[in-house]
């Protein structure tokens, strides 16, 4: 309605809306279309060259729980570009720039598998957002690290670096980083045969139904499937499945495959083969 008063030309107002815009239909699970209001609002703090509202654009889509779960491809035709863009036109030493940097090296550790070289980048922002006491920064920094080293199999590393993320994430008020957390913390504890790992799925469940919203239901729902699957616990699972495939989204093949294997497992042939 508001673009509907003011008409959609490049301004500062514009940019907000975009940015406010994108944050909804994200939240709704509309991924094609929040990531074309994002790469709009981009264009149009470019377009002004307003630098910090650049910097907000980049960073706002990486904030969200299960972003690389579910966007990853609407993102990396504009975003990494984008994102060299910022880092050429913000001071190395500023905050900006290691916002950035955190990101571009987290990307770079999927593109590469230099996990060494990424975390080392992220250590170094650790520590100067440590020195400027930026908690946010800090925990930014703690999130890509503990995802780099989970998937490098260090457990142990990225355990201690969830820990100190969960603790930031819950002073900031930072939700969708909790849940990020407490998800790579339940499988780390899973890897690690650490009996909190029950625990905290029921906190991780627990907390997805407060944060609201279709998409981080969606993710909960899709994860918390995963986990009743890895119990053995086929009717959780398929309770669990369900839910995400009845979510607001567009579905993809393999929810249904997935859904197709809990319904053999619980020999419900007609439903498998539906889903198959």
């Amino acid at each position: 309605r508001a673009f509907e008063l003011k008409g959609e030309s490049c301004d500062a107002v514009a940019a907000r809306l975009y940015s406010g815009r994108a944050m909804a239909q994200f939240a709704m699970c509309l991924y094609s279309d929040s990531y074309s209001s994002y790469r709009r609002a981009y264009e149009c703090y470019e377009e002004l060259g307003d630098i910090r509202g650049m910097v907000s654009v980049v960073a706002a889509p990486i904030r969200i729980f299960g972003e690389e779960t579910v966007c990853r491809s609407h993102s990396d035709e504009w975003l990494e570009p984008a994102c060299g863009t910022v880092l050429k036109r913000v001071p190395e030493d500023s905050r900006e720039h290691d916002l950035v940097q955190a990101y571009l090296s987290y990307l770079a550790f999927n593109q590469t598998g230099d996990h060494e070289t990424a975390i080392a980048t992220l250590q170094s922002i650790i520590d100067r957002a440590v020195s400027r006491s930026d908690s946010e920064l800090e925990m930014r920094a703690l999130v890509y690290v503990s995802q780099i080293a989970y998937y490098s199999r260090k457990y142990r590393k990225s355990s201690g670096m969830i820990h100190r993320a969960l603790l930031l994430s819950r002073d900031l008020g930072e939700i969708s980083a909790q849940l990020q957390m407490l998800l790579y913390q339940v499988y780390n504890y899973a890897w690690m045969d650490d009996p909190r790992s029950r625990e905290l799925r029921n906190e991780f469940r627990l907390l997805a139904d407060k944060a609201g919203g279709s998409h981080h239901k969606y993710i909960a729902n899709v994860h918390c499937a995963q986990f009743a699957r890895s119990s053995a616990d086929l009717e959780s699972a398929a309770r669990f499945q369900r839910k995400a495939l009845a979510a607001e989204r567009k579905t993809d093949a393999y929810e249904w495959f997935i859904m197709a294997e809990i319904e053999l497992g619980l020999d419900n042939m007609a439903e498998h083969v539906r889903c198959m």
